[in-house]
């Protein structure tokens, strides 16, 4: 299961959008901002609109190869029951068989469709712009964007360049968790010094401790691809043809190194930062959650002790979190009477956009809205969505990304429990 997953108001025409010819690819965007890049806020409204329509876009084929995948296969199954003689039959039910193959599907990645323009354009604005409040957004924006330290942009080199002119003892710095996030994902010295300078100079606790939290994952990450690596030839070939041989075999020998960093990090985290980032591991006490639910009142999570709580934070854009949608309704309904609690808590960047999704989808539950950063999301470090937590009635957690059946029956149990 991959884990490894912000707008002004700035109002663009939807007829003004149009497409840049590039290799292979057709890049939407908005020529109304297009070379505009003053404004952060106009430009990251400018990606969010062409990013919308990429995806839709993607969303359109495999839903019109599903359908023509459908039709193939009725033309199929209706040609073997006219067929006549035996040979005609034979023939016509391996065409309904191979026409059961699903299509293949384009994966979404950061780095495809507006990504590939706007990342340049995101690192442009801050290193024109360094004074920006939104600097680090817009830094941040363009690593998530740019596919990585291996894309030969060049995006990711000269923003961990950039990056060696910052201020590394800005206090700025504890709020970009984030950031700290994909730098750490890249498995790039730079980044990772970058990291380093932060915990050893930056006197905000806060920001050390989110640094080190974002290095101790970064490097557990790498130890698990390098063990899978390692164990699985068949996976190792694969990423040999992508990434290259090289390349993964720096992984493999950085496997040792790796393994001794994400224990040493997590030892560190553990002992120097736990107030900063608490133990979030099953049969912890689960830290409040102070949020706001959907009228903008203010709620908390201890408010929900004595019963089983379901936290499912999520987002109404996040397609796997929207197929939970139909069984989470199935499971409140049959628990209405039980001392139980599903509380979905979005990340959507705008509350509007929440609303909107609940008028038109029914999910008759408690909803509370965090946004798209602080919060939730930076105190339980939350990595990917849907992320689930299951408490029992005492708080505690007890378990962690369950879905389905697995779900319903580990609520089940901790009302048994009761």
């Amino acid at each position: 299961m991959s884990k490894f997953f912000r707008f002004s108001a700035v109002i663009l025409s939807s007829a003004a959008i149009w497409s840049i010819a590039m290799p292979g690819k057709s890049i939407i965007v908005s020529p109304r901002y297009v070379w505009d890049d003053a404004s952060y806020s106009a430009l990251k409204a400018e990606y969010d609109l062409a990013n919308t329509a990429y995806r839709k876009k993607l969303q359109d084929e495999a839903e019109a190869s599903i359908k023509a995948m459908q039709e193939r296969q009725l033309a199929a199954e209706k040609a073997a029951k006219d067929a006549v003689t035996d040979e005609d039959k034979n023939k016509a039910k391996k065409t309904a068989r191979m026409s059961m193959s699903m299509p293949a599907m384009k994966a979404i990645s950061a780095a495809d469709g507006p990504g590939a323009v706007f990342c340049t354009r995101f690192l442009n604005f801050a290193v024109k712009h360094p004074k920006d409040p939104d600097v680090l957004e817009s830094l941040n924006m363009a690593f998530a964007t740019c596919g990585g330290p291996l894309s030969p942009n060049g995006v990711w080199a000269r923003g961990v360049k950039f990056l060696e002119t910052y201020e590394v003892r800005n206090p700025a710095l504890k709020k970009e968790i984030r950031l700290f996030r994909v730098l750490a994902g890249g498995r790039d010295s730079g980044a990772d010094q970058f990291l380093r300078d932060v915990m050893t100079k930056n006197p905000d606790r806060h920001a050390q401790g989110r640094a080190c939290q974002a290095l101790a994952g970064g490097r557990k990450n790498s130890e698990r691809f390098g063990l899978a690596l390692q164990q699985d030839e068949r996976l190792r070939k694969n990423y040999e043809k992508t990434l290259g041989v090289d390349v993964i075999e720096k992984v493999i020998a950085d496997l040792p190194a790796a393994q001794k960093d994400s224990s040493d990090l997590t030892n560190l985290l553990k002992s120097k930062y736990a107030d900063v980032c608490p133990d979030l591991s099953i049969g912890s006490p689960a830290p409040e959650v102070l949020n706001h639910d959907i009228s903008g009142a203010a709620v908390k999570l201890s408010a929900l002790k004595g019963k089983v709580v379901v936290l499912d934070i999520w987002a109404t854009w996040c397609g796997p979190c929207k197929e939970m949608i139909p069984h989470e309704r199935e499971m409140v309904s049959k628990l209405k009477d039980k001392p139980f609690a599903l509380v979905s808590i979005s990340s959507d960047e705008q509350k509007q956009t929440l609303s909107e999704f609940l008028e038109k989808v029914s999910m008759p539950w408690t909803h509370w809205w965090n946004g798209n950063k602080g919060g939730i999301l930076e105190d339980w470090n939350v990595e990917y969505y849907p992320t689930l937590y299951v408490l029992d009635s005492k708080g505690i957690i007890r378990y962690k990304d369950l879905r389905g059946k697995e779900l319903e029956d580990a609520v089940e149990k901790l009302l048994g429990e009761m």
